[in-house]
């Protein structure tokens, strides 16, 4: 089986835009806020290169915290 291909810069942009785009949304039920946006960040890290997962899930925490969610 070949290795599913990784998602180039533009995609992995676009993605990350797409979930700033959802908080409005996921912010609606704070019980399952983290944990939706945790499968979110982890499904994209799942597509990316290992050497950029840190980097996602850090775009991703600056996310939160520009929207005043940080725990």
């Amino acid at each position: 089986m070949k290795p599913t291909p990784k998602l180039d810069r533009p995609a992995i942009e676009r993605r990350l835009a797409d979930i700033e785009a959802e908080l409005p949304l996921l912010r609606r039920d704070m019980n399952t806020f983290f944990s939706e946006l945790q499968d979110r960040a982890d499904a994209l890290c799942r597509e990316v290169e290992p050497s950029e997962r840190d980097e996602v899930r850090g775009r991703v925490q600056d996310m939160v915290e520009r929207a005043g969610l940080d725990r």
